[in-house]
């Protein structure tokens, strides 16, 4: 999207007439939630969230803070924090489902060998897939699976926040059931979750609506 955070929450407030404060409160996250954003027709939900995923390389005005730390100050490699979910998944299609989650790891100095092979099973256990399905190619898989893979990958490395843009927009009624009692069950584990989504079937898994 062209639109950078600044200018999307610019236009955002002065077309709802919020002031600083009341964006503020529309916009914050408590610690542990599962919340999703939802605009009435025409207003930018979809745009404001691409923009979160490229958070660190936008130039904007203020701070962004997740569990007390700005994150405009921490360097890419090391935002560990945050973990993202994206509706075309965004995994290497060539490449196995074991390599997909590996790959943030990969950049992560602090994690040996045999620790990211921990992190890595555990992260494939939690979001359910077998031990047959480790080394296919995310080619060969379902677009269930493939969300699942996704999910995986997103919380190898532990973040205290998921941020989830159309999670459920390319599975149908059955996986988008799955994929957010999943979400909702790591929620129970601890973590923060964002999901935008404009799925009617989302509303109801989510502790929280943000209508923007």
């Amino acid at each position: 999207m062209a639109h950078s955070i600044g200018k999307t929450i610019a236009s955002l407030r002065k077309e709802k007439g919020w002031t600083q404060a009341e964006l503020a409160k529309k916009l914050s996250i408590s610690d542990k939630a599962v919340s999703k954003w939802e605009s009435e027709s025409g207003l930018p939900d979809t745009t404001i969230f691409p923009d979160l995923a490229k958070v660190l390389d936008c130039v904007y005005d203020g701070n962004i803070f997740v569990d007390g730390s700005n994150i405009r100050k921490v360097k890419k490699r090391d935002c560990k924090k945050i973990g993202m979910i994206y509706q075309d998944y965004r995994l290497l299609e060539k490449r196995s489902v074991w390599d997909n989650v590996m790959l943030p790891l990969i950049f992560d100095d602090t994690v040996s060998q045999i620790e990211y092979m921990g992190k890595i099973r555990t992260a494939l256990d939690k979001v359910g897939i077998e031990d047959k399905l480790r080394n296919k190619k995310v080619s060969k898989l379902s677009g269930g699976q493939k969300q699942r893979v996704a999910i995986a990958r997103a919380i190898v490395s532990n973040p205290r926040m998921l941020l989830a843009d159309e999670p459920t927009g390319a599975l149908d009624k059955q996986s988008t059931m799955d994929i957010m009692d999943l979400l909702v069950s790591l929620n129970k584990e601890g973590t923060t979750i964002l999901v935008v989504s404009h799925d009617e079937m989302c509303i109801n898994k989510c502790k929280r609506v943000i209508w923007i």
